[in-house]
């Protein structure tokens, strides 16, 4: 879940939050092993990886999926 506040009046930057429960890390993962078991050469890694304008996710993807 990603909460983005950009109301200039209230805010002088924009505010980026990661919320992730135990119940969507535990999907997140399940979909990741099932998507490494049918591409197994694919990299995981994060958005900001992709795109280093993007500040998600708030947690190192690859170093924490690395073991997949």
């Amino acid at each position: 879940i990603f909460v983005r506040s950009e109301d200039r009046d209230f805010n002088y930057e924009p505010i980026f939050d990661c919320l992730r429960t135990l119940e969507q890390k535990a999907s997140l993962l399940a979909l990741l092993r099932e998507l490494k078991r049918v591409f197994p050469h694919a990299l995981i890694v994060g958005h900001h990886d992709l795109n280093p304008q993007k500040d998600c996710p708030c947690f190192d993807a690859e170093k924490e999926y690395r073991g997949l």
